[in-house]
């Protein structure tokens, strides 16, 4: 991953403004600090040990590093429309990976990660159970750039990898159980398990459904910082 450094606003370089929540592109040396405000305005981030390079932030799973977000209720999503879109490097697939997690498995909210087969999956959580869609294995290899996200909207999500629908098992998205949990970015909810590994480039996410076109519109953009 070569980045440019920007000299103008950041938030003029996000692909896709519209409706965003949550917009970090982790490369830019305006975010190199370890506690900054993302660009989209609504979130305070503190980082706990992965390393800002001008490639994005560096993530070792022993450690593990990840980053959380102070609690807010934007990303509180329970029956409306929303997308997420990462652009990220995994170097290891031999444990989950965790792009980002706002609730527990089997509890709250949702999960977004990549399963050791290389394939995306989406949780969305209830206590009487979790819905769950995925991509096919090898979606996501090691050593390489991927644009990876999903869009959910009413009862279906649709998973995509570099601006591509790419949906194996589509599961059916009942209401999300509320969570009061924070936002965590490459770690699952207790500070633990599944934690990410190698370079985590940008993470946006939209309270509304993005389409085939924007989930490709993204790509193409992000592919090129």
């Amino acid at each position: 991953m070569n980045r440019r450094r920007y000299p103008k606003s950041i938030w003029s370089y996000n692909p896709l403004p519209s409706g965003c929540v949550l917009y970090i592109p982790f490369w830019h040396p305006n975010l190199a600090g370890n506690a900054f405000r993302t660009i989209d305005g609504n979130n305070t981030a503190t980082v706990t040990t992965a390393t800002y390079t001008v490639n994005g932030r560096s993530f070792t799973p022993g450690t593990p590093d990840y980053v959380e977000l102070a609690a807010e209720t934007l990303m509180n999503f329970t029956t409306g429309a929303f997308s997420v879109v990462a652009r990220i490097n995994i170097d290891d697939l031999t444990d989950r990976r965790t792009i980002i997690a706002r609730g527990l498995d089997g509890a709250d909210g949702f999960n977004f990660f990549v399963f050791t087969n290389g394939r995306i999956q989406i949780n969305t959580n209830a206590v009487a159970g979790d819905d769950v869609s995925f991509s096919g294995a090898g979606a996501v290899t090691t050593g390489s750039d991927f644009t990876i996200g999903f869009t959910r909207s009413g009862t279906s999500v649709i998973p995509y990898v570099n601006g591509a629908a790419a949906v194996s098992t589509a599961g059916v998205h009942e209401t999300i159980q509320s969570s009061a949990r924070t936002v965590k970015l490459g770690i699952q909810d207790g500070k633990v398990l599944f934690p990410f590994s190698n370079l985590y480039h940008t993470i946006m996410v939209h309270e509304i459904a993005l389409s085939a076109s924007d989930h490709l519109h993204a790509h193409n953009i992000l592919s090129q910082q």
